[in-house]
């Protein structure tokens, strides 16, 4: 939950050691935020972030079965969650399927974050609305996403397969690059989960995607990309981020569905909002 602000005079995207020079420079300030009184979903952490937590819950994003009951069990036992930190991640060295037969990397670093965050809207929406502030969805992601090029794309996508479809195959396996398209993904869904409130909630959320220094105070649910505004993907045609990023997500949405039906009645009725609302 710290706020990362770059110095104005360097870019945001830097290669190998000037990354890391700049953030050995330019630590994250220290947070003066307090939790008194909150709930906060906190996923994937080791170490350090979770030791004054008052209860521990099992969430193995390599299962949809243990994200799905962990969705529910959290909706039991916490009526009101103010914050999901969804975290969890792995770079996967070789090629290889999770017990639901996905690739091991794209549904721990992408699919089953979608599905949680989905499944937990509801909860946060109703939070926010009793709160004096927002609730929260963030997304750990890395900057790996940075590194894909168009070359890394399979020549089937975005045609004929979504990139999700692709990776599945173990033919367009590249060890080196996997871990960055997957979290590019996770970018991809992030948006049109943007998107899907946006259109619920015009008033609130519009142009807060592209604005992301200051949120104001407002209710509902607020998603933050980073506090500067970077290019998704430098060294990708945005016209072909754009046509990834639209069939992943009626790819993402459908297969989702097909995990847990309620995933369609929870974006169904946030488009049902944003009809409503004209």
């Amino acid at each position: 939950m710290t706020s990362f602000s770059w110095p104005e005079d360097k870019p945001v995207y830097q290669n190998g050691w000037m990354k890391m020079r700049r953030e050995a420079n330019n630590p994250p300030k220290d947070p003066d935020v307090s939790f008194k009184g909150r709930t906060v979903v906190v996923t994937g952490a080791n170490a350090g972030l979770v030791t004054e937590a008052i209860s521990f819950q099992i969430a193995d994003y390599s299962s949809f079965a243990s994200v799905t009951s962990f969705a529910r069990s959290l909706a039991t036992s916490h009526p009101e969650i103010d914050i999901l930190a969804s975290n969890a991640g792995l770079a996967a060295p070789t090629f290889s399927r999770t017990s639901d037969g996905h690739e091991t990397a794209l549904q721990v670093n992408y699919l089953s974050h979608i599905l949680l965050a989905i499944l937990l809207l509801p909860t946060l929406i109703s939070t926010g609305k009793t709160r004096t502030s927002p609730s929260r969805i963030v997304f750990t992601s890395s900057m790996a996403y940075l590194d894909v090029q168009a070359a890394h794309i399979p020549s089937t996508v975005p045609a004929k397969l979504s990139l999700r479809e692709a990776l599945e195959d173990p033919a367009n396996h590249k060890k080196l690059f996997q871990y960055g398209m997957t979290k590019m993904l996770l970018q991809t869904g992030i948006q049109n989960l943007t998107r899907s409130w946006w259109r619920g909630h015009p008033r609130r959320g519009r142009g807060r995607w592209f604005r992301p220094r200051h949120w104001g105070r407002r209710r509902g649910v607020g998603f933050w990309k980073n506090d500067l505004l970077n290019e998704e993907v430098p060294n990708l045609e945005r016209g072909m981020f754009e046509a990834i990023s639209k069939r992943d997500w009626e790819d993402v949405v459908g297969l989702l569905e097909g995990v847990e039906p309620e995933v369609g009645r929870i974006l169904g009725a946030l488009r049902g909002q944003g009809d409503e609302r004209g």
